[in-house]
């Protein structure tokens, strides 16, 4: 599943205008939350007792802004560098 969303982050912000992604999940689902974070969101709050499709609930809600992706896949290109080769 990561994989897909980093294919989508990746499409968003290279291929469109887009300057911000966010996401908002409910508390509970502690995979989803740590599948964005493997992607680079970064957790920005807590939003309580809110509407979420049906229900009120508690959700995080999940961010990333171009700036983040950028800085992401440059340490992400580093890493694949051999080194003493650039």
């Amino acid at each position: 599943m990561t994989e897909a969303l980093v294919r989508a982050v990746t499409f968003c912000f290279e291929e469109t205008e887009l300057q911000r992604l966010w996401a908002d999940v409910h508390t509970q689902n502690i995979v989803s939350c740590k599948t964005l974070e493997k992607a680079g969101f970064k957790c920005e709050g807590l939003i309580r007792e809110d509407k979420m499709v049906n229900t009120y609930c508690d959700y995080y809600l999940y961010g990333m802004i171009k700036a983040d992706y950028i800085e992401i896949s440059k340490s992400k290109s580093a890493l694949r560098e051999k080194p003493g080769k650039k």
